[in-house]
């Protein structure tokens, strides 16, 4: 099923014991467009704290009737997560810590082994996650100039990746479109910038998108 992140903002967290919290935002790896972790902020005495969630700790996809994501863990080890702080970078180490505190494998030591056979650790610095609510405030450039902004990411829960980036233009009437990771030429992350390698005319051309429709698959593959 292919659906907009922003639309699941809110959606309810559940572990065997019951609702915990709601999701706040989520993490993305611009590497390959993996969903990495949902942040999730609790519903206990301090309102105010949010916890980073792994899709490992779901236990299946999400349940879009109910508007609910439900956890394997118990509410208690939810609770005592790694703390999330949205707008700020998340390093290696922190991955780490989250990883170890849930018995998970390290994923980016399985995509990205090294020569003597050890795993990349917190020293690392190359990491590649984004919040999906910073990567909403990026511009679109394409190949021949400004076009746009980032408004959403399209999500294929059979794989946890992104399918789709959702562009609204403002050069041809707002309209709103959807783009293929595969089309980005490069992210500009100081400038908050996203570079397309098509140009405005092929952008025209491009899948529409409603925040409320699933996207059809019958006509997904077109290629722009």
């Amino acid at each position: 099923m292919l659906r907009s992140m922003k639309g699941m903002i809110g959606y309810e967290v559940v572990s065997p014991e019951g609702v915990i919290g709601s999701v706040a935002d989520f993490h993305v790896d611009r590497k390959n467009w993996a969903l990495r972790y949902l942040v999730v902020k609790l519903d206990n005495i301090d309102r105010e704290r949010k916890v980073f969630i792994s899709p490992a700790n779901l236990i299946d996809k999400p349940d879009w009737g109910t508007r609910s994501f439900a956890l394997k863990i118990s509410m208690k080890t939810a609770e005592k997560a790694a703390g999330a702080l949205v707008e700020s970078p998340v390093t290696r180490e922190d991955e780490e810590k989250i990883h170890t505190f849930f018995g998970l494998d390290f994923y980016w030591a399985l995509e990205e082994p090294v020569k003597d056979g050890g795993h990349k650790t917190g020293k690392e610095t190359g990491h590649n996650l984004s919040s999906l609510s910073g990567i909403m405030k990026y511009k679109i450039e394409a190949s021949d100039g400004k076009c746009g902004r980032v408004m959403d990411l399209v999500l294929d829960d059979e794989n946890w990746r992104m399918k789709y980036i959702a562009v609204s233009t403002d050069w041809f009437g707002g309209k709103k479109v959807l783009v293929p990771p595969q089309c980005i030429r490069s992210m500009e992350l100081d400038k908050a910038t996203m570079v397309l390698d098509i140009t405005k005319e092929e952008l025209k051309t491009s899948l529409k998108y409603d925040l409320h429709a699933d996207v059809d698959r019958d006509v997904e593959g077109k290629r722009i």
